[in-house]
């Protein structure tokens, strides 16, 4: 898995509709994805990261400095990226939401949140 791969529990947006956020529950191999908040599945070309902003940082609660399976990711939003650094030593460059999702999950194998707490009606 690439960081910027979708994968299931990523928050995502559609790109005819970019401040719905929803959630990936089901990928399919015909390049469609279901997400919780619709019947039928849409189109993965359909489907956009959820860029940074001060907002959603501030929405999911990320702090400036975070931790995760004896890790610690500390974090400065700055142009809409948010620059990551692990461990005081390697850092990333994110745009989207679901690459911290899956940044996190493959350096600890821990869900940054359990994205269903921000939709209850999923």
């Amino acid at each position: 898995m690439q960081i910027q791969d979708f994968r299931l529990g990523n928050i995502v947006t559609r790109r005819y509709a970019p401040f719905d956020h929803a959630i990936i529950i089901a990928l399919d191999w015909v390049k469609t994805a279901h997400l919780h908040d619709r019947e039928f599945p849409e189109e993965l070309l359909d489907l956009d990261g959820v860029p940074f902003t001060r907002n959603l940082i501030t929405r999911y609660g990320l702090e400036n400095v975070i931790s995760f399976g004896g890790r610690t990711f500390e974090m400065n939003l700055s142009r809409n990226r948010l620059f990551v650094i692990v461990d005081d030593s390697i850092d990333f460059s994110l745009k989207y939401l679901h690459e911290l999702q899956n940044l996190i999950y493959i350096l600890t194998n821990e869900e940054l949140f359990d994205p269903f707490t921000f939709f209850p009606d999923a």
